[in-house]
């Protein structure tokens, strides 16, 4: 009897059961067929639906990197996420500078360009960098990622050579070039070279440690020694070009009041020797490079012709001897 009545007792309960489970596979059932379900997205990095190009491959300091980027939803659903660039170096020696924007697609749909800018500054160590885009979706599933690399030098990457010289002389023309002026004189500068549009930043430091500026017109540029001390004068030009490396020329000259034409010509000797205290200033005659030039070959002639009369000589000796 009691088998029976459990027996009774399951059947109600699985008749009460039933229609609540018929009415729950419904609801599950009935999903609408013409919208697309937004559900996360896979990785997908072997597809790389991702442009990312920077805008080049070497810096220096005062540059900027600007790094464009365009997600395209290749998926076939809508996908909303960000995208996350960083620029860092690639031995982590910084933290890495961020840069985020995020985006909402339909299915086919690409961003509009995302541009990063960031200035290269002198703290920054040199060496090789990386600029690194990550597409995350909702769900922070990475969607895809590319990276560049491009390198930081600290010295402007030029290789052009600004060929220039400075002469000091005691006429505008610069006729005579002079190291010692008296009181009486200007001191006159010329820039030699071939190059054009050359900026001139030039000064002048006095034996007291007074800076004067110089104004350089066509490349020439006087300097007045009345009221000034006795002593050595510094003369420092520095010298600049698009394209080309800065360049800075030093040199020297000296104001002495006593100081006469004969004492001058007295220091040089001209004996086509360049030596003691001349130098090209005070003695061209001996020290000009051209002059240099001409004693060099002189020399080379000498040292050949007694290799080829040695060699002469060995070979008659050889014959003698056989």
């Amino acid at each position: 009897m009691k088998n029976l009545k459990t027996k009774y007792l399951l059947i109600i309960l699985v008749l009460l059961v039933i229609p609540f489970f018929k009415e729950v596979d419904a609801q599950l059932i009935n999903i609408p067929t013409n919208e697309i379900i937004n559900v996360p997205v896979v990785e997908i990095n072997d597809n790389q639906p991702i442009d990312f190009l920077i805008n080049k491959k070497e810096f220096t300091v005062g540059e900027k990197i600007e790094a464009k980027a365009v997600f395209h939803n290749q998926t076939q659903q809508p996908l909303a996420g960000r995208m996350i660039v960083t620029v860092s170096p690639l031995d982590k020696s910084f933290p890495a500078k961020p840069f985020l924007k995020e985006f909402n697609l339909l299915a086919g749909g690409k961003t509009e360009d995302f541009i990063s800018e960031m200035k290269i500054e002198d703290w920054m160590p040199a060496g090789i960098y990386q600029a690194e885009i990550e597409i995350q979706d909702d769900w922070n599933h990475l969607v895809g990622k590319k990276l560049e690399l491009f390198e930081v030098f600290k010295e402007e990457k030029i290789n052009n050579e600004i060929e220039a010289a400075i002469q000091i002389c005691s006429d505008k023309d610069c006729s005579k070039k002079r190291a010692v002026f008296n009181k009486n004189e200007l001191v006159y500068f010329k820039l030699d070279t071939s190059l054009q549009d050359i900026q001139i930043n030039a000064t002048v430091k006095t034996p007291n440690g007074k800076i004067d500026v110089l104004d350089f017109e066509n490349n020439s540029s006087s300097y007045s020694l009345e009221n000034s001390a006795e002593g050595k004068y510094s003369l420092w030009v520095n010298l600049s070009k698009e394209n080309y490396k800065s360049r800075r020329i030093e040199r020297e000259f000296t104001f002495e009041k006593d100081y006469t034409e004969e004492i001058f010509e007295s220091i040089c000797k001209v004996d086509g020797k360049c030596e003691n205290e001349e130098n090209e200033q005070n003695c061209p005659q001996d020290c000009s490079s051209k002059i240099t030039k001409i004693s060099n070959l002189y020399i080379f002639v000498a040292v050949i012709l007694i290799i080829v009369i040695g060699i002469i000589m060995f070979i008659l000796k050889r014959k003698r001897s056989n």
